[in-house]
């Protein structure tokens, strides 16, 4: 005698497989995703990754978390690095916590993950880069005064250089609405095409070609005394700036059509 309840017909998801299966739809199908130097990510022990920031909201994060978890050798998780703001929204600060992001106002959280060998995300332009507007795309804001390469010496860890091409295209902010922003304490209010023309229908991205790279890692070594330590994280975040802004410059002009062609 046959049982659905020895052979079940159908299993429900759990809510992270959903989000999950529509996150590798939508990069896949949608953004056409492009990996570049995966291989770069060490197999184990811990790395900072350090990448540009742009577009609305946090889309670069979810790609880069989703296409390490799905596409590196070892399946790796990112542990990115997030303004508390995003900790406040409905739905999306819980799949934030259940995912493994952590405040970026809890640098001790950030080094016991590289302690423990974790990858970890980071932003150095920080909400800059989001709202700094298209007449600005691809170009980096400043990367403050070193501190995500003072925790890379701090922990032993390298540092791997993130560049991510086409979330200017698939957000781009026209304007930065300050009153709003005031208003709502918030570090920006965005102008789209498309917001607050269409309502929450203009959150949704453009169909942009997404291209991710991750470069090779850049050692780090501890100095000995703390301006020696201030002097050489400054060091190694001119260089990770560097070399993602030869990236931009090298990749942006190869895309057809400012990435929907």
């Amino acid at each position: 005698m046959y049982s659905t309840a020895q052979h079940p017909i159908w299993e429900p998801w759990h809510p992270r497989q959903l989000v999950d299966a529509a996150v590798e739809f939508l990069a896949r199908h949608y953004f056409r995703i492009e990996l570049i130097g995966l291989e770069n990510l060490p197999d184990e022990g811990g790395a900072l990754l350090a990448a540009n920031h742009a577009g609305m909201i946090p889309l670069d994060s979810v790609l880069i978390v989703s296409s390490v978890r799905r596409h590196h050798p070892r399946a790796r998780t990112v542990h990115a690095i997030a303004d508390e703001l995003l900790f406040k929204i409905p739905v999306l600060g819980e799949q934030a916590r259940r995912s493994g992001q952590v405040w970026a106002t809890d640098p001790a959280a950030t080094k016991r993950l590289l302690t423990d060998g974790q990858l970890v995300l980071t932003y150095p332009e920080g909400t800059r880069g989001l709202g700094k507007g298209y007449a600005k795309r691809y170009q980096l804001q400043d990367f403050g005064r070193g501190g995500f390469a003072a925790v890379a010496m701090a922990t032993g860890v390298p540092i791997v250089p993130v560049t991510v091409i086409g979330t200017e295209e698939a957000y781009p902010v026209l304007a930065n609405y300050k009153p709003l922003a005031r208003l709502l304490d918030l570090p920006y209010a965005p102008v789209t095409p498309t917001l607050p023309l269409l309502g929450l229908a203009g959150l949704l991205p453009l169909p942009a070609k997404i291209t991710l790279v991750f470069g090779e890692p850049i050692g780090t070594e501890p100095a000995t005394g703390a301006a020696a330590m201030r002097e050489r994280a400054g060091a190694l975040s001119g260089q990770v700036r560097s070399v993602i802004q030869t990236t931009l410059d090298s990749w942006v002009g190869r895309r057809r059509n400012g990435g929907f062609g």
